[in-house]
């Protein structure tokens, strides 16, 4: 897969996502997988993982850890779209990728995976919006509520939506949620 295609795909995903994003408040990840022909599966895998995606019989399919919660699922669904727009082709070379055993990949290709799996279920331009809603600036202290209001619409963690937040710049000092 070239850069262009490879970006081409991003895009659009990225368009799908923030498409159902505006329609819905929150990004239905699921089905956006499934608008990339990708099938979705719960199973119990271990505490630790995640999520894994796999190419088999010409066919791509997430399994997520149904023993974490929905916005964990969410995420390590997101994340594995990632990988299915950055790496595709290390995920047919090895028909897997997850992040033990033999199908591991780079910390630097981890890293875009998540950065790609954020940006699907938090578009950057619903947080705009949001944030011109309610009058706030890069500069405004992002507060505690803002964040539990930021993962109730897009059903994330709140870890998630902090680390977006800083990711596009905005000021969220520490917050502690008990």
């Amino acid at each position: 897969m070239t850069t262009t295609q490879t970006t081409n795909e991003k895009n659009l995903i990225q368009k799908r996502a923030l498409e159902m994003s505006r329609t819905h408040g929150c990004v239905d990840i699921v089905k956006l997988a499934k608008s990339f022909g990708i099938r979705v599966f719960g199973d119990r895998l271990s505490l630790n993982e995640n999520a894994f995606i796999e190419h088999k019989d010409n066919e791509f399919k997430i399994t997520v850890n149904e023993i974490h919660t929905p916005q964990r699922q969410y995420f390590s669904i997101g994340h594995e779209l990632g990988h299915f727009i950055l790496h595709k082709n290390k995920i047919k070379e090895l028909g897997r990728l997850d992040r033990g055993g033999n199908h591991t990949l780079s910390k630097k290709e981890e890293e875009a995976a998540d950065e790609l799996g954020a940006q699907l279920l938090m578009p950057q331009k619903s947080i705009e919006e949001y944030a011109k809603k309610q009058n706030l600036t890069k500069e405004t202290e992002i507060t505690q509520q803002i964040v539990e209001n930021l993962a109730d619409i897009f059903d994330v963690s709140k870890f998630a939506v902090i680390m977006r937040l800083r990711k596009l710049n905005y000021y969220v000092p520490y917050i502690s949620f008990d």
